[in-house]
Formats: C-alpha cells, structure tokens, sequence
C-alpha cells in the first residue's frame, strides 16, 4: 500500500497493480497541508491549514487523536518511534511537529486517549509569537541558539536519537 495526500482526502493505493483501493474524505474541516504515517502503517497523523494535528486510522477514517495545534500552519511534521528514548527500554512514541507561529512542539504519542499530552514546546521570539508570524521553523533548522536556557536543559533528557532527528 501507498498514501496520496489532497487538500480534502487522503487516498490509499494498491502497491501490486498500483488500483486505488480506498479514498478517505472529510477528515479535517480545512484544507491538509502535511502528512505522515506511524511505523505500523495503520494510521496516519495529519495538519491542516488551521495549525489543527490528529491521527486517524487508514482502515476507516476515524479520528483517533488530537495533538496541541498551533497558531497558524505547520510547516514540518515527524514521527518518531524509539526503545531508547525512554529509561527502561519501554517504547516511546512522538509525534514532532513545527509551525509557521514558530513553535516546535512535541507530543507524547504513547497513551491510548483521544488527546496527547504535550511534553515539550519552544516559545516564539517576539511579542507572544506575533512578530514571526510569516516566518517558519523547520525541523532540520532547529538549532540551539533557537531553544531557551531552561528549553536546552530539558532537550538534553531526550535521547541522542531524538536530538539528531529534530535538531541537525
């Protein structure tokens, strides 16, 4: 199986005769902007224009959860999906998104609840964000110099493997 995504649906092709197999509509009330799917391949985590992020499940549709929006667009979305990243070994589950307001924001993917907990967010520079408004972080441009003192400290917990996919 592949994915397309449209503004308004997301289709889901037959990867042997290459036959579209199924059309998702009406999943968000605004237009898609981004898209990625989990490492099972049996959801996919969606942005539209609004700044709005939730994952659905490719086998019907339905929403499955709601991540902290942003103020405007996002620009980049990631999933990452990592042993390490927890002590213990126990599985972690992320969902890391950045937004045209500015903001980096990621989000615990592991609880099986309509809406994730948010665990790390960067605060815009700026008069509350409204001065970078027409401007965009992307994940492979988030550097230090962009995190606050007490930000950095807290990006230091996280495993090398996260720091590597969302910072360099």
């Amino acid at each position: 199986m592949f994915i397309t995504i449209h503004a308004t649906c997301i289709k889901l092709w037959d990867a042997h005769n290459g036959k579209l197999s199924t059309v998702l509509r009406e999943l968000t009330k605004y237009k898609i902007v981004r898209g990625i799917m989990d490492h099972r391949q049996r959801k996919i985590f969606l942005t539209d224009t609004s700044g709005r992020v939730a994952t659905f499940n490719l086998n019907n549709g339905a929403k499955m959860k709601k991540f902290k929006e942003h103020d405007y667009e996002v620009s980049d979305i990631f999933y990452v999906r990592e042993e390490s990243l927890v002590e213990g070994g126990i599985e972690s589950k992320c969902l890391i998104t950045c937004g045209w307001d500015g903001q980096l924001l990621i989000s615990d993917d592991n609880a099986p609840v309509r809406e994730a907990k948010l665990i790390f967010k960067t605060k815009p520079e700026g008069e509350e964000g409204k001065k970078r408004k027409h401007q965009t972080i992307q994940l492979s441009r988030c550097t230090p110099d962009n995190l606050s003192r007490k930000e950095q400290d807290h990006r230091q917990k996280l495993n090398h493997t996260l720091y590597n996919t969302c910072c360099w």
